[in-house]
């Protein structure tokens, strides 16, 4: 009598069905290989929500230019105004435009890094016409408006090209740059008692130490406040990141206040000399707000980085 041959073990032929859906799956899945990941794919960006924010802060910023401009009744406090507040509207114009050229490369410039920087590039430069064309149309068509208005144009155009960089970067940057932007908001509401607690006194002298001082310690606290923001922002978003991301992006709130710099003292060279033709108080203002300006974005962006490299570093293991 022969015995029964016992079943030997042998893996389960698949399920055609079932393979096939795996493999649907498995194309559905937001994780992606690593060329994919250098897209700005894996964890979300936020790209909607920046964006958001970016067009918000341009929209309430030159709504508030307007005002003061509308309340100005003096040719020459216009002049003054406008002068004081194009810088902040161009800043304010990177911002947007590199809010539009991260959310459009985030969903249509999947591939090569030409092809992001062209695809964020362009809606930049639509955000800053729109820009441009809400100048034009509320003060005229003149020469000098129309250069102003080609400024905060191009201004656009300039910060959705910075869709060049890693988008995790440059999501993190704006994240840190929309940070220090609102902080700066507050610390112009508290600067009289800021001021008055740095050793503002009766006299002119005392009070403009005391500003110095005011606005060496701002700067030391948006920087630090970028850094920290970004190394947050990119360890959430970012974690194959090195240490060079974290530091590009602690910086970036710095490089566009200069970058903004640059683009007014360019476009804006007209209406600047005007103004200091008016007078040597109109002058000397400019002069100081530049300077602060400059000095502002130079420490933000230094301070920026070197808190972000600190943060990151503290993260590393030794090695064995």
């Amino acid at each position: 009598m022969t015995e029964p041959k016992l079943a030997e073990d042998s893996p389960a032929e698949p399920d055609p069905e079932s393979t096939s859906w795996m493999r649907r799956l498995a194309a559905d899945s937001p994780y992606e290989d690593e060329d994919d990941i250098d897209d700005g794919r894996g964890p979300s960006l936020a790209s909607g929500t920046l964006l958001t924010l970016g067009v918000l802060w341009l929209a309430a910023t030159m709504w508030s230019a307007h005002a003061e401009l509308a309340g100005a009744t003096a040719a020459t406090v216009v002049l003054s105004s406008a002068a004081l507040s194009l810088p902040a509207i161009v800043a304010a114009c990177l911002l947007a435009g590199a809010g539009s050229g991260l959310s459009a490369a985030e969903r249509f410039g999947t591939g090569t890094r030409i092809r992001r920087t062209a695809v964020g590039a362009a809606a930049g430069a639509v955000c800053g016409l729109l820009a441009a064309g809400a100048v034009l149309l509320t003060y005229g068509t003149g020469w000098s408006i129309g250069v102003l208005a080609i400024t905060i144009g191009l201004a656009g155009l300039v910060g959705g090209a910075a869709s060049a960089m890693p988008l995790p970067v440059l999501a993190a940057g704006l994240a840190a740059t929309l940070a220090v932007f609102t902080t700066g908001v507050v610390a112009r509401l508290l600067e009289p008692q800021i001021t008055s607690l740095l050793g503002a006194g009766d006299s002119i002298a005392s009070r403009f130490e005391a500003r110095d001082r005011y606005l060496w310690l701002a700067a030391f606290v948006y920087g630090l406040l970028a850094g920290l923001i970004a190394y947050l922002f990119l360890r959430r978003r970012g974690p194959d990141l090195r240490w060079p991301a974290y530091m590009a992006a602690g910086a970036f709130a710095g490089v566009l206040a200069l970058t903004a710099e640059a683009l007014t003292r360019i476009g804006g060279a007209r209406l600047l000399g005007l103004v200091s033709q008016l007078s040597a108080d109109d002058q000397a203002s400019l002069h100081y707000a530049g300077g602060a300006r400059l000095t502002t974005a130079l420490i933000v962006g230094f301070a920026g980085a070197i808190t972000a490299m600190i943060a990151v570093g503290r993260t590393l293991k030794r090695p064995d």
